[in-house]
């Protein structure tokens, strides 16, 4: 989400730590911008990430967890939904694994190993 921001709303400031006065600013150009035709997921570390598409936003709760090492989590969401997303899942599948993945990564010390 920092880094849409970023991008897309590059006058609004966004704190990593908790983004909850940005969402609706966020929210609106996200449904604006998949309204136009592209499909978006924002993940927000521990927060339900953020999904869109045809101009309609979708939360989707990640699993809950206590993370040893968050590095290579992000990685490993983009894998798990790529995977996803190559054996016809819907979008909100997709994202599940990816957050599935994610998770699994995060729970672990090495990253980019799943146990």
């Amino acid at each position: 989400l920092v880094e849409f921001a970023a991008t897309f709303l590059p006058n609004l400031t966004v704190s990593e730590a908790d983004d909850s006065s940005a969402l609706p600013a966020v929210k609106d150009k996200l449904a604006e911008l998949s309204a136009k035709g592209g499909d978006f997921v924002l993940t927000r570390g521990a927060r339900a990430i953020l999904c869109a598409r045809d101009g309609s936003i979708e939360a989707v709760e990640p699993p809950d967890i206590v993370p040893v090492n968050t590095i290579g989590s992000g990685d490993s969401v983009a894998a798990g939904m790529a995977f996803a997303l190559s054996k016809d899942a819907t979008l909100r599948g997709a994202v599940i694994e990816g957050a599935r993945c994610g998770a699994l990564n995060a729970v672990v010390l090495k990253p980019g190993s799943l146990e």
